[in-house]
């Protein structure tokens, strides 16, 4: 195992990422084909076996020869795989934290409001990275004048 470095071929490409995400969202001592976690990952076959090899090679993922196939699960043993697993569970929190961020400083930042609403890709859960965070305030008794400063320093 390199240990300088060790993410630099674990996580190199986006498949490698979709695949170890696929990998480390399966229950502790579940295992999976490299069809399914391609399926999961939403990537190709080939794809995802040929990074499933990578990760077998650094010992993160335990491959198990059943029939004509591999399953694959990942290597809790791992130093890494803990790590791995919080990684991409802070991750899928992401939406989470940022309605709760909302919830604390909205009421900070521009005082009484009725309700606040994510809309766009936020509201939908399908961000993208040049996607904006889209937030509409109601607040009947200010002015935008009134709420303009604290929106601004909130964004």
């Amino acid at each position: 195992m390199q240990l300088e470095t060790p993410f630099d071929e674990l996580l190199e490409t986006e498949a490698h990422v979709r695949v170890l995400r696929a990998l480390a969202g399966l229950p502790q001592g579940f295992s999976a084909s490299a069809r399914d976690l391609a399926r999961r990952a939403g990537v190709a076959h080939t794809t995802a076996a040929r990074v499933l090899r990578t990760v077998a090679e650094h010992r993160v993922a335990r491959p198990q020869h059943v029939g004509r196939a591999y399953l694959y699960e990942l290597n809790d043993s791992h130093v890494l795989a803990s790590q791995i697993r919080a990684l991409f569970e802070s991750e899928a929190g992401l939406r989470s934290q940022l309605i709760e961020y909302l919830r604390a400083e909205l009421p900070q930042r521009v005082g009484r409001a009725e309700a606040a609403f994510l809309f766009g890709s936020a509201g939908r859960d399908d961000t993208r990275p040049g996607s904006d965070i889209v937030v509409a305030v109601v607040a009947p008794e200010r002015s935008e004048e009134d709420l303009e400063p604290g929106l601004t320093a909130l964004s």
